[in-house]
């Protein structure tokens, strides 16, 4: 909100400038996480923290930039203080806010650099002596740390978190159609295995190469592998070789070489988890509960018109036209002079070819409100479908001028301009 305010509306140089400087004040504070990670923790005789792999850490830095410097600061005594553990937590709220994937940071760095770095846990070791009963002191000596305050802190912070982002979803978690997740509605639990496994490793190739990249995963942007004869089944072998490979790092002898890879293994797994498909899995009978729960609403409020709308909408993004058609129509006459409803039925009578009937509730719609850029836009879209070349450059170019930078009526009204050209070309020929 600060950097629209302070650009003056939704000017991307301004964003990009921004995000630029943030960058490069977190890169510098990485610096003193890596420090710790690297060299580990240690101080000198007046109690302040050295850093005893100044290069590695600087280069580190330069490759990777988040930190979480706040979340605990050690004097001689090895005391910690409760207001920077809140402190960031804070941060990570505000991370959270910006992305859902900053919530993790209280796992993958404030936690994990506690457990390995700050109390030097040797987590195989201390895991098969909780199998034998494990050692009395070791757990006395984390209390006198003050490891279970932190963690405890850290776990009501995160369960807060958690919670908060759960009501701003509106307590359920999102509902997602074919066009955005098709690997979830695959034929087959082994082809949505592949598949899922498939991403992991383009995205762990992204991570090193970020060569190929879009603002939009869906819409089939990438196909599906159906075949065992698809060659890209190669690269999440690989992947797999490979964190087991890195696994094997974990026996080392060597305690930093152990400490470093577990942390690098805990920053890859759980930073993805949100986006990993392993909570965010697609239900085919949330459509089915959720037109349900839209149609009681309707039934206990009958003129409930955002429930009549969403009902619209979905069943058009699920491709049940001919329902969206009968809920639509339905809706109209208990609402008829809802121009929101009129604007979602005109929309699915064009996909259906009935282009007569959605032209009329394209007009009426215009009639109460003449200057909304994308009821122009989607009847200049009918108009082109329906070969009425000339109205649909009329509107494409009436709902530019009230929304100049919608690129997909842009791209439209490029690709009818040259099939105008080409048509007018021939005719003089």
């Amino acid at each position: 909100r600060f950097n629209y305010l302070f650009v003056g509306g939704l000017h991307p140089i301004g964003f990009h400038v921004l995000n630029i400087a943030l960058h490069c004040v977190i890169s510098v504070l990485i610096i003193n996480v890596f420090a710790i990670l690297i060299g580990g923790l240690a101080y000198d005789g007046k109690g302040k923290r050295l850093s005893q792999a100044p290069k590695a850490s600087f280069l580190a830095a330069l490759l990777f930039g988040s930190a979480s410097s706040s979340h605990r600061k050690c004097n001689k005594q090895d005391k910690f203080s409760i207001p920077w553990i809140l402190f960031s937590i804070l941060l990570c709220a505000v991370a959270m806010l910006c992305k859902e994937q900053g919530i993790t940071v209280l796992v993958c760095v404030n936690a994990t650099i506690d457990i390995l770095m700050i109390c030097k846990v040797n987590v195989l070791k201390r895991n098969q002596r909780l199998l034998h009963k494990g050692k009395p002191s070791e757990n006395n000596e984390l209390l006198k740390r003050g490891f279970l305050t932190r963690m405890g802190l850290l776990t009501l912070g995160g369960s807060s978190l958690l919670y908060i982002r759960w009501r701003i979803m509106g307590t359920g978690p999102p509902a997602f159609t074919e066009v955005d997740n098709p690997d979830s509605f695959a034929d087959s639990i082994l082809e949505q295995t592949v598949n899922y496994n498939y991403y992991y490793s383009l995205n762990a190739w992204l991570l090193l190469c970020p060569w190929w990249l879009c603002f939009d995963w869906s819409m089939g942007c990438v196909p599906l592998i159906k075949s065992v004869n698809d060659c890209r089944i190669i690269s999440l072998v690989v992947l797999w070789i490979c964190l087991i490979g890195l696994s094997q790092a974990l026996c080392s002898k060597n305690s930093h070489k152990r400490r470093t890879v577990i942390f690098g293994l805990v920053l890859l797994v759980v930073t993805f988890l949100p986006a990993s498909n392993l909570f965010l899995y697609a239900n085919l009978n949330q459509h089915v509960d959720a037109l349900n729960a839209w149609r009681n609403a309707t039934v206990l409020k009958p003129d409930h018109s955002l429930a009549w709308n969403n009902m619209v909408i979905l069943l058009d993004s699920t491709d049940n036209l001919a329902q969206a058609e009968m809920i639509g129509k339905e809706s109209l006459k208990l609402l008829p002079k809802d121009h929101t409803i009129m604007f979602s039925l005109a929309y699915v009578l064009g996909k259906l070819k009935k282009y007569k009937e959605s032209e009329g509730l394209f007009h009426t719609v215009l009639k109460i409100n003449p200057h909304i850029a994308s009821y122009h836009g989607n009847l200049a879209v009918l108009y082109h479908r329906w070969g009425k070349l000339d109205l649909a450059k009329k509107h494409y170019e009436l709902s530019l001028k009230l929304d100049p930078a919608a690129t997909g009526t842009k791209e439209n009204y490029t690709m009818l301009t040259r099939k105008l050209e080409q048509l007018h070309k021939k005719g003089t020929a």
